[in-house]
């Protein structure tokens, strides 16, 4: 029995089929790279197809600490909280197929500015019982800082009049350009501060619009819409002038330019008097005019005015003057350009938002129209609102979407912000790059490929201490730094697309160092198998070694094997010998 079960040992360390790693799965990821906010959710997917008939697979998603699936399809088979990994079972008797995982994540409350990484692997089992494993790609989660809540509103002209429709329309989100879908509160003001209507809507990804008609009484002036975003104090106001509704003859009302004699319905002479060139005369004496005749103007200033310098909070300022913070000043208008991108780097063939944020200096309210200039050769813009009315020592935020041409290689163009209002404007120069990759996935790319590199020296390392030589090894692994090094420099100077092929080249090497590598490995396989075996067989031996004759030293022949003993008896003196066994 000792040697059936010895010389099973032998078989199985001889037989057994070593496993050695291989791609028998391919895993596609995206996105590889995305940007994010707190809160903001994320929606990754993985297409997987596999080589050969696998009867079982287990896919993973190591998540960052803190981080979790709110929803899956298919859904994770199993969790394990220690390392936040996700894992997909798939077994199946004929073979896994092809297929997908589509998975939602929501990036932390609490995450800070930095990159985050979702690391996956994957294992696998066919029908002969051989086992693989291996990697998939990384996806780089770039979270941004909390952005702010901005909402802007305007109307779609500035001069209505009584009983006309106002169109009233803006946008409310994130300064990121992400629209939000919440409630916006509206509140509508005449021009004696009365709130005359009031209402709620709900924005649509960030875009709101509602209809308002004046009353046909409407109070003539400067009227005030203010926009309210729900859950913040972010506010926005426009304000649009209300006028006399436009006189026509025939609607009973002698006004405007109407009079005796282009509009005798609204305007007719008194009795006694007849219309001589628009005016009401008396015949007989060519007397005096009567009635209207025409338009009458205010006068440029009013008794009791206030002067430059003096408080205007009881009696106005005289006519050139305007009240500003209660003391009358000489109109000013003056535009400053609070917030926009110095650098705008955005992918090819792609769109980025941006807001641009300008302030009124000034003491006038104006209407500021924003445009960028000088771009053609990267792509070209729009902008919600281009016009936008800003009260003085008020904030307007221009919410722009730029579109990149579909480069082959990175591209950059020196561009102009300018903001316009009547007898003022600014500007300011900032730049517009069109990458081909996003510069936080070449990070993530470096960072991996350093990583890499460091694990291959310590490995080379120890195999240098066990006395093999690892001069071509080295010497590869020296060309891949270097390689690393430069793409370092590179990205420095923001040449993503170089820095990107660089860190590939490098990759390249690296895996050229890992051949001898597993060659090695197998090697030392083969050499522990041929050892184990020779200790195998040596014991073996010692355990069924010929008893031999005390007397003559001859060999012993088995008589009898009982229980409790066997006997022996020499073949050549025929000497017994009796040996008890142990119980």
């Amino acid at each position: 029995m000792e040697k059936v079960i010895l010389y099973s040992i032998m078989f199985l360390i001889l037989f057994t089929p070593i496993t050695i790693a291989q791609d028998v799965i391919t895993i596609k990821r995206a996105p590889e790279y995305a940007k994010a906010s707190p809160g903001q959710a994320v929606d990754i997917t993985l297409n997987y197809s596999l080589k050969g008939t696998q009867i079982g697979v287990i896919i993973t998603e190591k998540l960052p600490l803190g981080w979790n699936i709110q929803n899956a399809f298919p859904a994770y088979s199993t969790y394990e909280s220690e390392t936040n990994s996700f894992k997909w079972l798939f077994l199946n008797k004929t073979g896994v197929v092809n297929g997908s995982i589509v998975y939602t994540i929501r990036v932390p409350e609490d995450a800070v500015t930095q990159n985050y990484y979702i690391n996956g692997s994957w294992m696998s089992t066919n029908t002969e019982g051989s086992q693989h494993q291996g990697i998939s790609p990384i996806t780089t989660i770039e979270v941004l800082g909390v952005p702010s809540l901005f909402i802007n509103v305007t109307t779609d002209k500035f001069t209505y009049y009584q009983g006309e429709n106002v169109s009233i329309s803006g946008w409310f989100g994130y300064e990121n350009g992400t629209g939000v879908s919440k409630r916006v509160s509206l509140e509508i003001f005449d021009p004696n501060g009365f709130l005359v209507y009031e209402t709620n809507l709900t924005s649509s990804y960030g875009f709101y619009a509602y209809n308002f008609t004046l009353p046909n009484d409407a109070a003539l002036g400067y009227w005030t819409v203010n926009a309210t975003g729900y859950g913040s104090i972010v506010k926005s106001s426009a304000r649009f002038e209300v006028k006399a509704k436009a006189p026509y003859c025939g609607d009973g009302a002698c006004a405007g330019y109407e009079n005796c004699e282009n509009c005798p319905s609204d305007c007719g002479c008194p009795s006694g008097y007849v219309c001589r060139n628009g005016v009401c005369i008396k015949p007989e004496t060519g007397g005096t005019p009567s009635g209207p005749s025409g338009p009458s103007f205010p006068p440029t200033s009013v008794p009791g005015c206030k002067v430059a310098g003096e408080n205007c909070s009881l009696y106005p300022c005289c006519s050139g003057l305007v009240c500003y913070k209660q003391i009358c000043e000489y109109p000013v208008r003056r535009l400053e350009i609070i917030q926009y991108p110095e650098v705008l780097e955005i992918l090819r063939n792609s769109e980025e938002k941006f807001v641009v944020k300008v302030k009124n200096t000034g003491n006038l309210e104006i209407n500021v129209s924003l445009a960028i200039l000088n771009f053609s050769e990267c792509g070209n813009y729009s902008i919600f609102h281009p016009i936008l009315n800003i009260m003085p020592d008020a904030e307007a935020s221009f919410l722009l979407t730029f579109s990149s041409l579909n480069v082959t290689k990175q591209t950059e163009c020196g561009a102009l912000i300018k903001a316009e209002a009547e007898n003022t404007s600014i500007s300011t120069n900032f730049l517009i790059r069109i990458i081909t990759v996003k510069p936080s996935y070449v990070l993530s790319k470096i960072q991996a490929t350093k990583s890499k590199a460091e694990r291959i020296s310590k490995e080379l390392e120890e195999v240098r201490l066990s006395g093999f030589s690892v001069e071509k090894q080295m010497s590869l692994l020296d060309q891949a730094l270097i390689k690393i090094s430069l793409a370092e420099s590179e990205f420095q100077a923001s040449r993503y697309d170089s820095s990107l092929s660089l860190v590939e080249e490098a990759n390249l090497i690296l895996d050229q160092i890992l051949i001898p590598k597993a060659k090695f490995d197998m090697l030392l396989i083969l050499f522990s198998v041929i050892v184990l075996t020779f200790i195998v067989i040596l014991i073996l031996l010692l355990r069924i070694r010929k008893k031999k004759c005390e007397v003559c030293g001859s060999k012993l022949q088995l008589l009898y094997d009982g229980e409790r003993c066997k006997e022996y008896q020499c073949v050549k003196c025929g000497h017994r010998v009796v040996e008890v066994k142990k119980l």
